[in-house]
């Protein structure tokens, strides 16, 4: 589980669990001056991961540098890494440091060996690829350029696993490659090509636990069940004894699975006895530890109980009662609940629903803060129930449903939902999460079967094919980086699958952020006649690309390999596109200009505008929108015309100030 960002550092600084934060250039997104050294220390309690994610990255090359050390001074050694990537891979010259042959090490040794090209698929050059930090692998390849020793062969990997040694092969040994060496080419979102200098960084730093030491076993519920964990050099589960076990270690055992908190403890073996070692005894959590291995006890397999003492927790699952509805993006929306026993989802009226009501959604759907309340259904008109009104939160509260109210289905509010609200909440740093959903089987990136998992299970199932269409295939491709679907391809067109059947009967309304946010009966809860044959499948249009703005112009970037075009010259300060006409709009010197994506057709459409900080698109209403360094805003129609100052108020413009968020519903 990721939490979003809640502390933004400058140049240098601490970023600290659970929260973590943005590592930014000196100036960004402008260019950095000289000389400039930034330090960040990331500090993190043991069992967490910290994940690395480039946003943008572009130094000069030769002079500029980024090192990350396993440490906190340049004293320190730079990371170790038991896997790479060499040249020489496949008998021509490759493109990029993405695009070569693997070679492993062992933990004890700096000698590196080969990867045997045998059984090596997509998924085991997926791992291979994240491991080194990219997003996924277009392709992989096998050749019989390659000498010397060869540490692994017959690798098999789901495709979900952390690291390549996590997979099932023949063990670490000499092995003889007769179908060569196995290679990979790497996909990346980071561009880091002197060609673009538009000269600064901003990557993202996201701390999470691991949740693969720990997990729930017996319960009815993903939520809920006997606690097992594990030994970092071991794969044996084992158990927690209950003695002293009480609700300040389950808080610790659920937020590390992803939950809010605990709310019951289940003692004496209430799910059922476990087998194998009883690995913690004497638990002493002060509550607000990140890991249950942070918390006190009495050692690893010392203890004086049987399995009929084992501890059990039910965890709260609030967060899974509330989504958002409607906005253009997945932190803003009509405020949608449903109740603890149903899976029917209704709205909230706006009457005395205010910022503290709305600051507690937002840090129950894991933004760090609320932005902004709409009322009168700003995001659009709910459907379904009213179910809350007045409600009075302090602001502290963990969950919505903690907060004063005047109870469920209790309200004068207007009976078609004029009256619903909405909120904005707070982004610092937005990182695209994919890491639930996937497509497999197809014969691009673009296309297969709907593969999904729960926020606390790494284990892949399919999706039910029963009343899915267009809407909800909509949903499926914008959350993986494509603009729509073009096919609903059911009968399990792109093969069978395999695992559990986690949803079935979904009803998007095609404008959800999230799969998860659209209405089916419950993960796992499907027809009885439902089976893997069913598996449903999608067709995503086009493949996608990041427009960039730079001082040498606006290049596209193709997601899937980093490819560059360039499609205008001169310097570019903000650029934003319109899907439905394929034209750009961008500010250049004192000017608002657009053009089709194939640089035809450009045209000035508004002149003379002091040096635009940020530059949008409201695709509702046909307007363009720019703020600049005078401290104003201002707002034309797409062609150029109307255009207007909606305030003259000199603004304090700092770091990131100076952006623009819309929302589309109204123009």
């Amino acid at each position: 589980m990721y939490r979003p960002i809640t502390s933004v550092t400058g140049c240098g600084g601490n970023l600290t669990a659970p929260s973590g934060g943005p590592v930014t250039s000196p100036n960004y997104p402008g260019d950095y001056g000289y000389n400039e050294n930034c330090e960040w220390l990331i500090a993190v309690p043991e069992g967490s991961i910290i994940r690395l994610t480039f946003d943008s990255f572009d130094t000069e090359e030769r002079w500029d540098f980024l090192t990350i050390y396993d440490g906190a001074s340049d004293n320190a050694a730079k990371i170790k890494s038991r896997i790479r990537l060499v040249e020489h891979a496949y008998g021509y010259y490759p493109h990029g440091p993405n695009e070569r042959r693997v070679e492993v090490r062992p933990v004890d040794s700096w000698t590196w060996g080969g990867v045997c090209g045998e059984h090596f698929d997509l998924r085991d050059a997926d791992v291979v690829c994240r491991m080194l930090g990219y997003i996924w692998a277009n392709h992989f390849m096998s050749s019989s350029d390659g000498h010397g020793l060869a540490y692994m062969a017959d690798i098999r990997c789901d495709g979900n696993e952390s690291s390549l040694f996590n997979c099932s092969y023949a063990g670490w040994g000499s092995h003889r490659c007769v179908y060569g060496y196995a290679g990979v080419v790497c996909g990346t979102l980071y561009i880091a090509s002197s060609r673009l200098n538009f000269h600064h960084v901003h990557m993202c730093v996201i701390i999470y636990l691991d949740p693969s030491r720990i997990r729930l076993i017996g319960g009815s519920g993903s939520n809920e069940g006997r606690v097992e964990v594990r030994p970092e050099d071991s794969m044996t589960w084992g158990t927690v004894c209950h003695n002293r076990f009480n609700m300040d270690d389950a808080d610790v055992v659920c937020r590390m699975l992803g939950y809010p908190n605990a709310t019951q403890v289940r003692n004496d073996a209430y799910f059922g006895q476990g087998t194998g070692p009883i690995y913690m005894d004497d638990v002493r959590c002060d509550g607000n530890e990140t890991s249950l291995f942070s918390c006190s006890y009495a050692g690893w397999t010392i203890h004086d109980c049987d399995h009929g003492q084992d501890a059990g927790v039910v965890c709260r699952t609030d967060s899974s009662r509330i989504r958002l509805v409607g906005g253009s993006g997945p932190n803003q929306g009509r405020v949608e609940v449903r109740p603890a026993d149903s899976f029917r989802w209704g709205t909230v009226c706006d009457n005395g629903f205010d910022l503290e009501d709305a600051e507690v959604v937002c840090r129950m759907l894991g933004y760090p803060n609320a932005y902004r309340v709409h009322p009168n259904a700003f995001f659009g008109t709910g459907t379904g129930p009213i179910y809350l009104e007045d409600l009075q939160c302090d602001g502290t509260e963990s969950s919505l449903f903690y907060c004063s109210h005047k109870g469920w289905r209790v309200h004068d509010c207007s009976p078609r939902h004029g009256d619903d609200v909405g909120v904005v909440c707070d982004t610092l740093c937005l990182c695209l999460d994919t890491s639930r959903i996937r497509l497999v089987g197809g014969s691009s990136r673009k296309e297969g079967r709907i593969e999904v998992r729960p926020a606390d299970s790494m284990t892949w199932g399919t999706v039910c094919h029963n009343q899915f269409d267009m809407k909800d295939a909509d949903v499926v491709c914008k959350m993986l980086g494509y603009p729509s679907a073009q096919l609903v391809r059911n009968y399990a067109y792109f093969g069978p699958g395999r695992g559990p059947i986690y949803m079935d009967n979904l009803r998007c309304n095609g404008d959800e952020n999230s799969l998860f946010n659209c209405s089916y009966p419950g993960w796992m809860i499907n027809d009885l006649n439902c089976s893997h044959d069913q598996a449903a499948g999608v067709e995503c249009t086009g493949e996608p690309f990041l427009l960039v703005a730079t001082n040498g112009g606006i290049f596209q970037i193709e997601v899937k390999d980093g490819s560059e075009v360039k499609m205008s010259s001169g310097r570019v300060y903000s650029v934003d596109y319109d899907p439905k006409t394929d034209f750009m709009y961008w500010y250049g010197y004192r000017d608002i200009k657009r053009a089709r994506r194939d640089g035809s057709g450009q045209e000035t459409i508004v002149s003379d505008v002091a040096r635009a900080r940020c530059l949008r698109l409201d695709h509702a209403g046909g307007n363009v929108y720019w703020s600049d360094d005078a401290g104003h805003i201002s707002v034309a129609r797409k062609d150029g015309s109307f255009v207007r100052t909606l305030t003259i108020r000199t603004l304090t413009l700092q770091g990131s100030a100076g952006q623009l968020v819309l929302d589309p519903r109204n123009g």
